[in-house]
């Protein structure tokens, strides 16, 4: 029973794994999140955080270091969209590594806060509050930035969400140009 239960776990380990180790054993870079890496045992892979979110992995130092990257965000997101057909506006305010955006309708609050995890993408949460019932909504969101003020970008709710109903018209997911 125990075998069983071990590689039913392997399974998933293996199915759920998004990088194809190139040696039996090795840490490695992760391109898509500096704040990350790759350990390969026997070529299943399992990914590791640096333990500081100002931390990134060095690829040639094998370790997590805070300072010494030659890298920074790739284009500025900071300015105003409007959004349309409820004409509210986006306020996007992009500081280093960090995003915010916040936005108000009648009956909606929207604030962000995200952060780059490398030069071109952006992870972070969305809370919508509804004023009305007072629920709240928390959505996971990606954005890949694609030049000034452009992004596009995907949303899901966060598991751990209260269940409340998106507000009308509400679309933000696709590519966002302001």
């Amino acid at each position: 029973m125990i075998e069983i239960v071990i590689l039913f776990f392997t399974v998933i380990a293996v199915i759920q794994g998004s990088y194809s180790c190139a040696q039996t054993n090795g840490i490695f870079k992760n391109d898509d999140d500096f704040r990350s890496y790759y350990v390969c045992t026997n070529y299943c892979d399992r990914i590791e955080y640096c333990t500081e979110t100002t931390e990134y992995y060095s690829s040639l130092e094998r370790t997590c270091k805070t300072d010494g990257f030659l890298w920074i965000p790739a284009y500025s997101l900071t300015g105003v969209q409007e959004v349309t057909p409820t004409v509210q506006y986006r306020h996007f305010q992009q500081s280093n590594y960090d995003l915010y955006w916040s936005s108000e309708t009648k009956n909606h609050q929207f604030t962000f806060t995200g952060r780059y995890i490398n030069e071109t993408q952006v992870v972070g949460t969305e809370i919508i509050l509804s004023l009305k019932n007072k629920c709240i909504l928390v959505r996971d969101v990606q954005l890949t930035v694609k030049g000034t003020k452009s992004f596009c970008t995907t949303n899901i709710e966060n598991r751990y969400s209260m269940k409340c109903e998106l507000p009308p018209n509400y679309a933000f997911s696709g590519c966002i140009n302001y």
